[in-house]
């Protein structure tokens, strides 16, 4: 089997598998990255996505709106990284897309208001980090942290320096458009970087504690949100 998640949404395609109660395999490509999830007598039982394992890439995976896919049953199972039940973890991350859709509908709601501040709202409802719109020459267009005394511009500049010579591969992805966004583990989290436009950039970090397919559909959200309201051409 094989096909599109624009077509068959990632939850839709795992019951359509467990429905076999066999040894299975679904290899994902999106945005220039390989992922994995294994289902062992119809249970998830292990995931992979980039540089995550088990449950968080599962997690990251439950949200994607693109990307092809083929299965592979009767295919070995790895070690196994995920425990829980599918119907458990498939309520789990049910919960998690109402708990950001009830967040973004109170925040949509008091944009509305008068002397709202937008961005810090969202940032605000958010639960990351730090978040910074930044440009490949090194300008910081928008930054907002938890920890004002400890996040400034020269620490975005070393970060972001640091991601780049880190990955000149991922780099020339990004800039040519055929990789969107890069995730990588951190001492406090894991850091986003992710295209905005063509040399224009959204940072953010995602505390360990922090939901992350809840966290990168707030990076989303944020992205468009930058799109139409911040000015990135000074």
């Amino acid at each position: 089997m094989q096909g599109s998640l624009k077509n068959l949404e990632l939850p839709n395609l795992i019951d359509l598998i467990r429905k076999n109660g066999n040894n299975a395999a679904i290899y994902i490509q999106t945005q220039g990255k390989n992922a994995t999830i294994f289902l062992e007598a119809g249970e998830v039982i292990h995931a992979e996505y980039g540089d995550l394992v088990g449950k968080p890439a599962l997690q990251a995976l439950f949200f994607l709106q693109d990307g092809d896919f083929y299965v592979r049953e009767q295919e070995q199972t790895p070690d196994k990284t995920i425990s829980e039940p599918w119907n458990a973890l498939l309520l789990e991350m049910l919960q998690s897309m109402d708990e950001m859709s009830a967040a973004q509908t109170e925040v949509e709601d008091s944009l509305s208001e008068e002397g709202t501040d937008p961005i810090n709202t969202l940032f605000q409802e958010s639960g990351l980090g730090f978040l910074a719109v930044i440009g490949i020459d090194g300008a910081v267009y928008l930054l907002l942290s938890e920890s004002q005394e400890d996040i400034n511009e020269d620490f975005i500049g070393s970060v972001t320096a640091s991601l780049f010579t880190s990955s000149d591969w991922a780099l020339q992805e990004l800039l040519g458009g055929s990789l969107k966004s890069i995730l990588v583990e951190g001492e406090h989290g894991r850091v986003v970087l992710s295209t905005i436009e063509p040399a224009r950039f959204l940072l953010a970090l995602i505390p360990t504690d922090e939901n992350l397919g809840i966290s990168l559909a707030w990076i989303r959200t944020f992205k468009e949100y930058v799109k139409k309201s911040v000015d990135l051409k000074t």
